[in-house]
């Protein structure tokens, strides 16, 4: 369709062709970035594109023309790509995403080309075999876009979970401040400054540090764990190593940066850093853990300046410049063990081109990875500025963060049953614009599969009815299902509970807020019980399964529930729900609506105004918890079977 637009637009008059020759062509290509972008063979069509609108303008000789957006199209363009990619599968461990992903990579010989990216998990319970190893059933864009923040958030953390695995079905004992276990210390490698988290028997986690090794078998840590002994399993407990992070968060600058400390031996992994950056420009995945602009420049080839550091840590720029005015600068020139007859402004130079020298093998590595995949000449043949390149890859910096607009970050696409139920439309949008910056954060991850918003206008969000009730009791049955999202496509399936709460009002028109407070339960519901791709039993060994095991007989299981499908005749009670149904049943003594019911007529006409969100009661801590499709990588609710 956007080739269409493409190809249409050729062929306008005369007339349109010097308004199309200006900044103007930029929202058009932004139009057709989600179009283009999403296509498999997204270089192919990004080439046709430009190609059509060649008569009209180069945009290869006037690419000054384009934004961040049309500049990676531009790149996408020029690469020369096989009519078909190859498909590179990498299997990684959750708690080790970095080096396992490294290693999978290089058994695949895959650092050399472009690859179509298929992510797995390795878990010991999974039903699926990829490269010779069980793997969670996740599939698509969703587990793609999960990888992709699992390991940059790696190369950011300061703590590395500890390679020395629990042994299974061992306890320990936590009494004040002390944990103790019969060869603790020697079996899992624990010394002082480790961190552990441990989750109590109450449910109650908190995060520690060891202080003082007592023996082999006890350790001390930071802060009071429990009074009185108490015992947990080894499960419950994470053991973390400290580590020299690859990138720095700086707090003056809001952004992260290269580790002045960083080993040598880590080269490999800046290799794979700039790896991973072109693969997610070519992927469209935004990076969480924004990198400095600074960082982006430096890899186009530019030196390090003063302005560099201004932009990099605004601070230490301030303490340089007034360096001249100190009256101890011996002193301290002496205490840095340089000559005493240094200036201030040679002081300067030297402490610039010693962080030049530390920075320049890092970004050298960094720039090798990320030519394997894209060339950076490309980059600069478009005019890629340095922020061009810190949009492409972490996406735009929202203006107000504290409000998030779902509709102008997303191109929603809305199904003609959704749009056309007005009073089911407008308390949808009306739950999500009330959500939290937080709840709109675990919303956004639900449909897609991660928190990170993407650039505006370049992915969709599609709104979706999937399924169709035909009489008064199969629409009664979608009240008792749950939102389902398909992360690969950024799809989010709902039930027509307004259909649903009609039935139980034989036809009439129900209360408005009844319809938010039900739909705003029922959808946060599933955000806050969809935050894994959860597969039944992931990565963390065999400590979790026994304890789950142990919990079936307290918890009700997912099959216990025994929810109806819409082609059952009878619903059985579902006291786990404890959702109180005289909100759903038309009787005498129903909660009466603070608003009445627009008419159809009034309806049509523009939208109401609905009241305010009321949250809904009842649902205590026996609630089971949700489970999760082991299929593509959808988020899905077994307990509520649905007719395809």
């Amino acid at each position: 369709m956007a080739l269409e637009v493409a190809q249409q637009l050729a062929m306008v008059q005369p007339s349109m062709v010097e308004r199309l020759r200006s900044p103007k062509s930029a929202e058009l290509l932004r139009y057709l970035y989600p179009f283009i972008m999403s296509d498999k063979s997204k270089a192919s069509s990004c080439c046709q594109m430009f190609a059509m609108l060649a008569p009209i303008v180069d945009f290869a000789v006037h690419p000054y023309l384009l934004d961040y957006l049309g500049k990676g199209m531009l790149v996408m363009a020029n690469i020369s790509i096989d009519s078909t990619l190859s498909k590179l599968s990498i299997v990684c461990d959750r708690t080790h995403p970095l080096t396992t992903s490294i290693h999978s990579i290089d058994d695949a010989t895959g650092w050399n080309s472009l690859f179509d990216l298929y992510p797995f998990f390795a878990s010991a319970y999974g039903e699926k075999m990829v490269n010779h190893t069980l793997v969670e059933a996740g599939e698509g864009r969703g587990p793609l876009k999960e990888w992709f923040s699992l390991v940059w958030r790696e190369l950011s953390s300061s703590w590395a979970r500890s390679s020395s695995l629990p042994t299974p079905n061992r306890t320990l004992t936590i009494h004040g401040r002390t944990v103790h276990a019969p060869n603790m210390v020697d079996t899992w490698g624990v010394q002082t400054g480790h961190r552990v988290d441990v989750t109590m028997p109450n449910g109650a986690s908190t995060s520690c540090r060891v202080v003082r090794l007592v023996d082999g078998n006890s350790v001390v840590v930071d802060q009071t764990l429990s009074t009185d002994d108490v015992v947990v399993d080894s499960a419950d407990l994470t053991w973390f190593t400290p580590q020299a992070p690859i990138f720095l968060y700086i707090q003056d600058s809001e952004s992260y940066f290269l580790n002045e400390v960083t080993a040598q031996a880590r080269t490999k992994d800046l290799e794979f850093v700039g790896w991973l950056v072109a693969m997610a420009m070519f992927h469209q995945v935004t990076l969480e853990c924004r990198l400095n602009v600074v960082w982006f420049d430096l890899l186009l080839g530019a030196e390090l300046t003063l302005s560099h550091i201004h932009a990099l840590d605004p601070s230490l720029h301030s303490s340089w410049t007034q360096l001249s005015s100190m009256d101890n600068l011996h002193a301290f020139l002496e205490m840095e063990e340089l000559p005493a007859t240094m200036t201030a402004v040679e002081y300067v130079n030297h402490a610039l081109q010693v962080k030049a020298t530390t920075f320049a093998w890092q970004i050298h590595a960094v720039r090798r990875g990320f030519t394997k995949v894209l060339p950076l000449a490309g980059l600069k043949q478009c005019m890629m500025s340095p922020q061009d390149f810190q949009f492409l890859v972490h996406g735009e910096i929202p203006s107000d963060p504290g409000h998030i607009n779902l509709r102008s970050i997303f191109l929603v696409s809305m199904d003609k049953e959704f749009e056309e139920c007005k009073h089911f439309h407008d308390a949808f949008w009306q739950v999500v614009d009330a959500m939290t910056p937080v709840e709109t954060r675990k919303f956004v991850k639900f449909v897609t599969g991660v928190d990170k918003l993407p650039s505006p206008g370049t992915e969709f969000l599609r709104i979706e009815i999937p399924h169709t009730a035909i009489g008064s009791s199969e629409r009664r049955k979608q009240l008792l299902m749950l939102p389902q999202s398909h992360t690969c496509d950024n799809i989010l399936e709902l039930p027509n509970y307004w259909d649903g709460l009609r039935a139980t009002y034989d036809g009439h028109s129900p209360p408005l807020d009844e319809l938010v407070t039900v739909l705003r339960h029922k959808l946060m519901y599933s955000v806050d019980n969809g935050g894994d791709y959860g597969l039944d039993v992931t990565a963390e060994g065999p400590g979790r399964a026994k304890r789950e095991e142990a919990q079936e007989e307290h918890d009700a299981s997912t099959d216990s529930l025994q929810l109806p499908s819409l082609m059952e005749d009878t619903a059985p009670e579902i006291p786990e729900l404890a959702i109180d149904v005289s909100v759903l049943l038309p009787q005498n003594n129903v909660v009466q609506a603070t608003l009445d019911t627009p008419s159809d007529e009034s309806a049509t006409k523009g939208t109401s105004n609905a009241p305010s969100i009321q949250p809904i009661s009842g649902v205590d801590d026996d609630t089971p918890r949700a489970s999760h499709h082991d299929g593509d990588d959808e988020y899905s609710f077994d307990d509520f079977e649905q007719v395809e």
